[in-house]
């Protein structure tokens, strides 16, 4: 069965000598579930390019935990534009309240919530982002953008009063030939390609790479990938690896995060059922040898088979992987004995058993 699924992908390395983009490709048994639009071609590269960190890339690796990505490894070499770093400093540390204690009120699920900060934790936070700052300065250069005046003042009106003033500057910084933009936004990229031809990539790739580059290793790849999934940023590629590590990171409960979300992958997928079914045949046979409960493994395993049992055209398919279980599992009898129970036990309990074509 089919095992890839491809998109355009580009980021920068400073460790070979060509200013030309290397075209790779996307690893098998791998599935993209909502394939980037914003880059041309049919596979992803890596050229000698600057990437600009756009504002919200900050935001993004703090919230996933995986700051080493700019703080510790030495894959890339960062930019970032002087009005950035102004706008993150700002952000980050000059709350008019901090002498106060207030909140944040967030919506998420449907669920609206509100979580105090008081004085001494908005303190305490403040030192912790210091550092952050201090260690981002020292790792990132801190290039100031003297062109923005020399753009058509319509385009830059409209940038700015979408992206901000650091906005359009880290765009236009972008917009070299040797320079790529890092950014996690489609809109962003959009904005900036039509524009400006401006070259993009995006978290996942970035860790991809430096996990490449051995700088961190594969399960931290995991856990981001993981991570960016259970936020549901849409273009996010991922393999069994990534589906075990988000178990591991669920303590093996479906309903927790971030498993839940590739739960609702599994149920509503927007790509090609195939390599999704193939991931799963992966994952099931992997998580058979992780140090997991049996009724652990079930639960995880039945949540995915109810998943895949929603799409009709997966379901014969489902049957022949119970039927062939023998082949999948190998050697690992204990494991493929444990599977078939609770496949049984999930298929009778089944009320819908209708097999399509």
């Amino acid at each position: 069965m089919p095992s890839s699924y491809v998109s355009g992908r580009v980021i920068s390395d400073r460790t070979e000598h060509s200013r030309a983009i290397i075209v790779g490709y996307v690893p098998s048994g791998h599935y993209f579930r909502n394939p980037d639009p914003y880059l041309p071609g049919s596979s992803w590269g890596i050229g000698i390019l600057s990437p600009y960190l756009f504002l919200s890339v900050v935001a993004t690796i703090r919230m996933v935990g995986c700051e080493d990505l700019l703080l510790d490894a030495k894959r890339f070499s960062f930019e970032m534009s002087e009005g950035t770093f102004d706008e993150l400093q700002e952000t980050m540390i000059g709350d008019l309240f901090s002498g106060s204690t207030s909140g944040t009120i967030t919506h998420r699920d449907g669920v609206t919530s509100f979580t105090e900060e008081t004085a001494d934790q908005k303190a305490a936070r403040r030192v912790e982002d210091q550092k952050f700052l201090d260690r981002l300065r020292s790792v990132v250069q801190i290039v100031p953008v003297m062109g923005l005046a020399d753009l058509d003042p319509g385009v830059r009106e409209t940038f700015e009063k979408i992206l901000g003033q650091y906005g359009a500057e880290t765009i236009l910084l972008a917009a070299r030939p040797d320079a790529v933009l890092w950014t996690d936004d489609l809109i962003q990229a959009e904005m900036a390609k039509n524009e400006f031809g401006v070259k993009r990539t995006w978290t996942e790739i970035v860790a991809e790479l430096t996990a490449v580059a051995g700088q961190i290793t594969d399960a931290e790849r995991h856990k981001i990938t993981a991570s960016l999934i259970g936020m549901n940023y849409t273009a996010t590629m991922f393999n069994s690896e990534t589906l075990l590590k988000a178990v591991e990171m669920a303590d093996a409960k479906p309903w927790r995060f971030p498993l839940k979300h590739f739960v609702e992958i599994f149920k509503k997928p927007t790509g090609n059922l195939q390599v999704l079914l193939g991931i799963f045949v992966d994952f099931m046979t992997k998580l058979y040898r992780e140090p997991y409960l049996p009724e652990a493994r079930c639960r995880v395993v039945r949540v995915l088979l109810d998943a895949l049992w929603s799409n009709l055209p997966l379901r014969l398919a489902l049957l022949r992987i119970r039927t062939n279980s023998v082949r999948f599992f190998g050697l690992n009898s204990v494991g493929q004995n444990q599977f078939d129970e609770c496949f049984d036990q999930w298929y009778t309990g089944l009320t819908d058993k209708l097999v399509g074509p």
